[in-house]
Order: structure tokens, then sequence, then C-alpha cells
């Protein structure tokens, strides 16, 4: 997909959030869409989400994440349970810190595990460049552009963001979805156990590709 725009510039930062602008105009924004590869790890104090949660009721959020660490599959191996053990904190975290009911806006988070941008902007500003909605993000070399381009952000949001929207997984959105969410974590740790079954009652050949007692 491909949108021209003709206002916005480039920026760069290092120790400090490069997209300080746009979380600036999220007190007088109406609608704030966030597209990112993940959210901060560690479940406790997150500057970012209390951006979030301090907005002004009614606000329209959108919010799409990865989730590192976690595979479809994983390698019957020492760093294959390391990376399931990470999933299993991390899908944890991210359930327990994007709970919408945590947020007095219209708070909406979804999942997809093929993303890898990042998108985070109003209706007035956006910022769509290498740093991640996260706090850590403050410590690397991040680049991007910052554009206040009405026609490019609104065709960013409606032809790209709203797309990727449809093949991803929404955190609830009615009671089908809080039994969908239910699923997909009972089918995470049902993975995990299946894994642990499989490494201590059977032995696997590598050259086969398969398990036997």
């Amino acid at each position: 997909m491909e949108i021209r725009f003709s206002e916005g510039r480039f920026v760069s930062s290092q120790n400090e959030i490069n997209y300080q602008e746009v979380l600036d105009d999220f007190s007088k924004a109406s609608i704030i869409r966030i597209m990112t590869y993940n959210i901060s790890a560690k479940d406790n104090l997150d500057a970012l989400l209390e951006r979030l949660s301090s907005v002004k009721s009614g606000t329209d959020i959108k919010l799409i994440t990865n989730i590192p660490s976690r595979f479809s599959t994983y390698y019957p191996s020492n760093a294959g349970q390391h990376m399931r053990n990470k999933a299993r904190e991390n899908i944890e975290v991210y359930l327990k810190k994007l709970e919408p009911s945590s947020f007095d806006s219209e708070f909406m988070p979804f999942f997809n595990f093929t993303n890898h941008a990042k998108i985070i902007g109003t209706e007035n500003i956006v910022y769509i460049g290498s740093a991640n909605y996260s706090n850590e993000s403050r410590y690397n070399i991040e680049t991007g552009i910052i554009t206040t381009d009405r026609s490019l952000i609104e065709k960013l949001y409606s032809d790209f963001f709203e797309n990727v929207i449809k093949v991803s997984v929404p955190y609830f959105d009615d009671d089908f979805q809080v039994l969908r969410l239910l699923a997909f974590s009972l089918m995470v740790k049902f993975n995990i156990h299946k894994e642990k079954i499989l490494e201590t009652l059977y032995r696997y050949n590598s050259k086969k590709n398969k398990y036997f007692l």
C-alpha cells in the first residue's frame, strides 16, 4: 500500500520519546490510534499507558500490539522452553495492562501476531517510525516521521489501520469475544502443557522430526 503526503518532518532521538508532540496532543484528541510491536514488558508503573488512562472520557482509542516471544510453535529444546515461558509471562502482563475496564475512554485493544509496524497518532498529528509504544523505547536510537497532514492521517486510519484490525484478535467487544479471549489464553496454556508431556513421555527424533515412546 502507498499513501503519498507532502507535509512532514524527520525526527530522531535517544533517551527521550521522539513522538512527544503526539503524546501532548492526547489531551485534545477525540481519536487516538496506536500500532506497536510491543508495550512495556514490566508489570509495574507504565507512563505511556497512564497517558491513555488520563485522556478525556469518550476518547476513541484503538491499540494494536504484537506479543513478543509468542509463536505458533516452539522447538523441543531449552531455548524453546524459555521462549514458551516468556510468551506466557508476556501474555499475562499484556492481558492485565490492556484490560479495557481500566480505562475511562472508549479503549479497544487488539492483538496482531505478525505486526512489527509502529504508528502513534491522533486526528491532528501522527508519528510513523521505529519507536514502540513502550517506555523502553526512549533509551534506543529511534527515528521516524511526524506529520499533521490531515489527508494522510485520515487515509492512514481508514485504509491501513482499519484493515489491520480486520485480521487482528480483539481483546473483546462482546460476550463472544470474552469467550474467544478465554479460549485463546487456555490454548496457550494447553500447548505449554502438551509440550511438557511430549518432552517427558516421548523421545524426539530430529532426523525424522517425530516423537517416539
